[in-house]
């Protein structure tokens, strides 16, 4: 979290010498700092609110630049939802209170898991219903629509793993993936970071421990890049797998979630690699 703290000093030192904001930016109801936050609050929602995301769905959720263009998008928000993880993004806001209200949310292991979107619904639903009173029994009935189609998207993630002959699979994956593989019913044989952090000692055990495994697939992470994924597949001649844990697209309507989406895209992803 080091950078954001940096961009945000940067951020208020800009604002202090007088910088002048973008005329026509639209304003926005709800500010999130992620599209994954964007596609909860979209489902719970629905289109007639206006939703501004600050990170970009390619760029890492944990490393990433503010502009100075968007805070007056975020100072004009009736309310911001960050990932706990995030929450130094609370440092940009005024400091006599007259920004939006302040809210953090802890995701839990495994964000493509459909029940952790689902837990994740039903904390932000908590936190909509205190803002909006008034709005209560459509947050309600929105949370038991999600969780009848997470229901749905549950078997669908289960048929598509029995179709293409995926259970007990040996994979090395990306630790930000290591949960989702394992409730996919894939096996886990070793872990790895994307990033540039990821030491050579870590990279050389996960290389041993896939070697002779019969690894089938590498799964990257698309948020950390996918430079070292694609090496260690040469090293092991193995396809390589990019999922995501934040929706690539907004969606333009509640037919086609984005959450939804993403799921449906890692295992497009993960049956062409099997082909």
């Amino acid at each position: 979290m080091r950078r954001v703290g940096l961009i945000i000093g940067v951020v208020w030192m800009t604002l202090a010498g007088g910088c002048r904001y973008e005329k026509d930016v639209p304003p926005a109801e709800i500010v999130v700092s992620n599209s994954y936050l964007y596609a909860v609050v979209r489902d719970l929602c629905g289109d007639e609110t206006a939703i501004f995301c600050v990170v970009p769905p390619g760029m890492c959720p944990g490393h990433f630049d503010i502009r100075p263009s968007d805070v007056r998008r975020l100072y004009a928000g009736r309310v911001l939802l960050t990932f706990d993880f995030q929450q130094a993004i609370g440092g940009i806001l005024p400091q006599d209170g007259s920004g939006p209200a302040f809210h953090t949310i802890t995701p839990p292991a495994g964000m493509c898991i459909p029940a952790s979107y689902l837990e994740m619904a039903q904390q932000t639903a908590e936190i909509l219903i205190a803002e909006y009173p008034d709005r209560t029994a459509h947050f309600r009935g929105r949370l038991e629509a999600i969780g009848r189609r997470i229901a749905a998207l549950e078997q669908e993630c289960a048929d598509t793993m029995q179709q293409f002959g995926l259970i007990d699979a040996p994979v090395l994956t990306s630790r930000h993936q290591a949960v989702f593989a394992e409730w996919l019913g894939m096996t886990v044989v070793a872990t790895f970071t994307g990033r540039d952090a990821e030491t050579a000692a870590n990279i050389n055990a996960a290389l041993r421990q896939s070697d002779g495994s019969g690894v089938r697939w590498i799964i990257a992470n698309r948020q950390e890049g996918t430079q070292l994924a694609e090496a260690m597949a040469d090293r092991l001649g193995a396809p390589t797998a990019v999922f995501s844990n934040f929706p690539a697209v907004f969606a333009d309507t509640l037919a086609a979630p984005a959450f939804d989406a993403m799921v449906s895209d890692n295992l497009r992803q993960l049956g062409e690699a099997a082909q």
